[in-house]
């Protein structure tokens, strides 16, 4: 009897085991070239949408972007499905897509801000703020790990995001690797969300101009240190980085030249003499590559000290005045400081 008492719970998992693997084998005696595939609607081809920030009332928040429904996949058989849409941009070949789960459900309506701020957290600026993006959207149905998904058309339209961050002003000029162009633009911010931005921007000898959107552009002003409007092309003539704070409500604008270099213990130049940082365009950081001992090293501005950069708390941020940042291990590195977010200076040390 004891022996009995064991071996049945083992007979009972073995028979569940191997009822579970014949459903899974009778999946995949369907016929996958019967399956019909599901048929979006909620969007037509080459419709267009600009997401806007409403925050005006906490139902604002909850406006709706799109109400999507779609016919079931039809496997020839009942079998629960799990629905995914899926939007990506045109080309890519759904290899980084937005998704949303909707389970077992062929309807989900998405919010505004919901849709933008997946946008918005994409990695590597995929969808920039304010720039029409040309995507695609599918519906994505799965059933078993034993089957291949059943994809619906595929459906062109345009989407443009809007900046869920703080407020910016976006330096578009001759400067950039692609003159004028919004997308790529080095930015300043309006830390407190109000009418002053500030930030570190790379000006080379050129002309730019501060855009509020791809449309919406301020120019010089008739006297210096002012900006109006649709107003002319600034002008600069010494490359370097430049500290610019604007003020649009007295529509003033003011700008530092920074050259920022490296200097400490660990550097050969020792305390006494800084090596100068080059800016990356496509990093959009300074960078410089040197070899450093293992000692100590900091960031600071025109050979002086009056600007200058450490790290209290050995994170890669920065602070102002902030602790000697400590080089690990001798040898030859590529240092970046990162000063495009005024709310959060940073660095890497990376060893070649």
């Amino acid at each position: 009897m004891k022996i009995l008492k064991y071996i049945t719970p083992i007979l009972f998992f073995t028979f569940i085991m191997l009822m579970s693997c014949e459903e899974d084998k009778d999946l995949t005696k369907i016929n996958e070239n019967d399956f019909v595939a599901p048929v979006l609607s909620g969007i037509v081809v080459d419709q267009e949408f600009v997401l806007v920030k409403d925050t005006t009332s906490v139902d604002s928040l909850k406006e709706i972007w799109a109400v999507l429904t779609w016919t079931k996949a039809d496997y020839g058989k009942p079998l629960a499905t799990t629905y995914t849409v899926q939007i990506d941009k045109v080309g890519s070949d759904f290899a980084n897509p937005i998704e949303f789960n909707n389970a077992s459900e062929n309807e989900i309506s998405i919010l505004v801000e919901t849709i933008n701020t997946k946008m918005f957290n994409m990695e590597d600026n995929y969808y920039p703020p304010l720039v029409e993006a040309n995507v695609e959207i599918r519906i994505k149905a799965i059933v078993s790990e034993y089957i291949d998904p059943v994809y619906s058309a595929v459906t062109q339209f345009y989407l443009t995001p809007y900046d869920a961050g703080k407020p910016k002003l976006y330096v578009t000029g001759t400067h950039q690797p692609i003159p004028w162009d919004f997308a790529s633009a080095q930015t300043l911010y309006s830390l407190n969300e109000d009418k002053n931005y500030e930030g570190y921007i790379y000006l080379t000898d050129c002309e730019y101009k501060l855009n509020k959107t791809p449309d919406i552009a301020w120019g010089a002003g008739a006297t210096a240190g002012t900006i109006a409007i649709d107003g002319p092309n600034f002008s600069n003539a010494t490359e370097g980085m430049y500290w610019i704070t604007v003020d649009t409500l007295d529509a003033t604008i003011n700008t530092a030249l920074h050259n920022w270099g490296v200097i400490g213990s660990a550097t050969p130049g020792g305390w006494d003499t800084d090596t100068n940082m080059e800016f990356d365009f496509d990093l959009k950081k300074l960078k410089v590559t040197l070899n450093l001992t293992a000692d100590f090293i900091k960031f600071r501005v025109n050979d002086a000290w009056t600007i200058n950069l450490g790290d209290n708390d050995a994170d890669g941020t920065m602070e102002q005045g902030g602790s000697d940042i400590a080089v690990p291990s001798a040898g030859n590195y590529t240092v970046y400081l990162d000063l495009s977010n005024p709310e959060r200076f940073s660095y890497e040390l990376v060893k070649n």
